[in-house]
C-alpha cells in the first residue's frame, strides 16, 4: 500500500497562485488502484484529478476563481467606453470613457460613474478613468457627463442713431438683442 496525499491552492484575484498548498486528508491505496481527488470551494471552479498508484503519490489541484462579465457603457456626453470583459471574482480592473469635448458654448463636467446592474464596487465615482472590483455576478457600469453653460447669452445694444442691429442677415430694430451662445 502507498499513501495518496491530497492538496490544493486557491487562485488570487491577480491570477497568481500562492506558493504553498493546503493539505487535506489523504488515504492509503493498494498498488495499481486509482486514487481520485475532487475539490470544490465557494467562488472557485471545482477541479478533479486521479492517478494510478505505483508509489507514494501527491495529487495537487489549483482552483481558479469564478469569472464574470463586466460591461462598460458610455452614457450621455461620453464615448469610447473601455475596460469591459471577463474578469475573476475579486479582480480590480480599470474602466474608462472619453468625455465630450468642450466647445465655446458648452462645457462638459467630469464623468460620473454608476453601477447599473449586477454587483461590484466602483472605487471612485468620478473621472474619465476609475477602477471597479468584481464580485460574484456579471455587472454593468455606466459613465455620464452633464453639460453646462448651454443658456449663455450675449446681449448687443445699438448706439443712438443706429437703425438696428444686423446679425447674419437678421435685422434687430430694438435697442438690444440677446442671442444664445453659438447662434
Amino acid at each position: 500500500t502507498f499513501t495518496c496525499s491530497k492538496r490544493y491552492r486557491l487562485q488570487n484575484a491577480d491570477g497568481n497562485y500562492p506558493s504553498s498548498y493546503t493539505s487535506v486528508t489523504g488515504e492509503t491505496i493498494r498498488y495499481g488502484a486509482t486514487c481520485s481527488y475532487s475539490q470544490s470551494y465557494t467562488n472557485y471552479q471545482t477541479q478533479s484529478t486521479s492517478a494510478t498508484i505505483t508509489a507514494a503519490t501527491t495529487l495537487s489541484l489549483d482552483l481558479p476563481r469564478n469569472t464574470y462579465t463586466l460591461t462598460v457603457t458610455a452614457g450621455s456626453n461620453t464615448s469610447s467606453a473601455t475596460g469591459g470583459g471577463t474578469y475573476r471574482w475579486g479582480q480590480t480592473v480599470t474602466v474608462g470613457v472619453t468625455k465630450a469635448s468642450n466647445t465655446t458654448c458648452i462645457s462638459y463636467a467630469t464623468p460620473t460613474w454608476s453601477r447599473t446592474s449586477g454587483s461590484g464596487t466602483l472605487n471612485a465615482t468620478s473621472g474619465t478613468s476609475v477602477t471597479f472590483t468584481m464580485t460574484t455576478s456579471n455587472a454593468t457600469v455606466t459613465a455620464a457627463s452633464s453639460a453646462s453653460n448651454v443658456a449663455q447669452t450675449v446681449t448687443l445694444s445699438r448706439s443712438t442713431g443706429a437703425s438696428g442691429i444686423n446679425i447674419a442677415g437678421t435685422n434687430y430694430t430694438g435697442t438690444s438683442a440677446s442671442l444664445n451662445c453659438g447662434t
